[in-house]
C-alpha cells in the first residue's frame, strides 16, 4: 500500500479511518463487510473493490485479493497473503461509460419525439436490414404498432415483391450514399404516392452502421 496511498510502511493503519464525503460511506467500508465473512473463519478467500484515502488527499479505488494462510486456535486470521490493484482509472471509465448510456437514452427519447409529431414514416435499419426504431406514423399510415417492428427485417415487413424493388436503395444506403427515390404505397387508406429519403447513420470512425429512412 505504500506506493498506491503514497504512505510508508509505518503510517499505513490497520483499518482506514479517514474522512470521507457527505452521503458516502466510509472509505474502507466496503473492505470490512466483504472481509467479515473471512475474520470469522467462514471463507480463507476474500476479494473486493473499495476506496481509500490518498495520503495526497483524493482517493483512489482497489482491487483488493487476499487469503488466510494461518489462523489460531480461535479461528482468528493470524497470517494474510494477499494483493493491492489500483483501479481508479478502469472506476472512472465505468462511471463515464454509465453517465454516457444515460445521455444516450436521453437523445433516444428526444429523438422519438421529434420522429413522432413528423407526417411521415421515420426509421433506422441496422446493418442486416431490421427495424431499430419507428415512429408513430407507422400505426397512422399503416395501422401497425412501432414497438412491433423492432427487430424484424424490411423484408418481412413489406413482403417479398416490394422489397425486390427498393432493395438496391436500401444496399446504396448502406454502401454510404444518401438515396433519394419515389414509389407507391399500399396503406389502409389506399395507395400514396411516397417519396422515400435514406441516409446512412456513421458511426464516430466514419464507418456506416444503419440507415435512416
Amino acid at each position: 500500500e505504500e506506493g498506491l496511498l503514497g504512505l510508508r510502511p509505518a503510517e499505513v493503519p490497520a483499518r482506514a479511518t479517514a474522512p470521507h464525503p457527505a452521503g458516502a460511506p466510509p472509505a474502507g467500508a466496503e473492505n470490512a463487510a466483504a472481509a467479515l465473512p473471512q475474520e470469522e473463519g467462514a471463507t480463507d478467500t476474500f476479494e473486493c473493490e473499495h476506496r481509500m484515502l490518498h495520503k495526497e488527499g483524493h482517493y483512489i479505488w482497489l482491487s483488493s485479493r487476499a487469503v488466510v494462510v494461518e489462523r489460531d486456535q480461535d479461528r482468528r486470521p493470524v497470517r494474510i497473503v494477499g494483493t493491492h490493484l489500483d483501479i481508479t482509472e478502469r472506476r472512472r471509465s465505468d462511471a463515464e461509460l454509465a453517465r454516457t448510456a444515460v445521455l444516450l437514452q436521453q437523445s433516444e427519447d428526444q429523438l422519438r419525439q421529434v420522429a413522432d409529431s413528423l407526417p411521415a414514416l421515420v426509421a433506422r435499419w441496422d446493418l442486416e436490414q431490421r427495424f431499430q426504431f419507428a415512429n408513430r406514423a407507422y400505426r397512422d399510415w399503416l395501422g401497425i404498432d412501432p414497438a412491433s417492428l423492432l427487430g424484424r427485417s424490411v423484408r418481412e415487413v413489406y413482403g417479398e415483391q416490394i422489397y425486390g424493388g427498393i432493395r438496391h436503395h436500401i444496399d446504396a444506403a448502406l454502401a454510404g450514399s444518401r438515396v433519394v427515390y419515389e414509389r407507391q404505397m399500399a396503406t389502409p387508406q389506399g395507395l400514396r404516392h411516397v417519396q422515400v429519403t435514406l441516409v446512412p447513420q456513421r458511426g464516430s470512425d466514419g464507418s456506416v452502421q444503419g440507415v435512416y429512412g
